[in-house]
């Protein structure tokens, strides 16, 4: 799941005009602490991160957390919360879907090649 969104926020990243490495990092650290069992304010502040990342891991309202937030949404079945994104934030959600769905393609391709 960690790497599909990963891969999710660096593709519809650039289509947005936000930092690719960025996006891919904060969709891929978006999961630590589920995968560590702490919290992510432990987690965040040992992470040598930009801060406008590390508060958008932090669940901070900001231009770095619109697509992860969109993608939240839709993960949890939350189509009221996907709307809502896209109007606030002026989003896509077709070309959206195009890129979850590609991300989710480009992850179980890299997991059956490594092994």
């Amino acid at each position: 799941m960690a790497m599909v969104r990963a891969r999710f926020c660096e593709v519809a990243g650039l289509k947005h005009n936000l930092d690719p490495f960025g996006q891919y990092l904060l969709g891929l650290l978006s999961l630590l602490p589920a995968m560590q069992g702490q919290p992510m304010s432990e987690v965040a502040k040992t992470l040598p991160l930009d801060d406008e990342i590390r508060e958008a891991l932090l669940g901070t309202k900001n231009p770095q957390r619109v697509l992860l937030g969109w993608l939240e949404s839709c993960e949890r079945g939350d189509w009221a919360g996907c709307d809502a994104a896209a109007q606030t934030d002026h989003l896509n959600q077709q070309e959206l879907a195009k890129v979850y769905v590609d991300a989710v393609a480009w992850t179980e391709a890299a997991l059956h090649s490594a092994g």
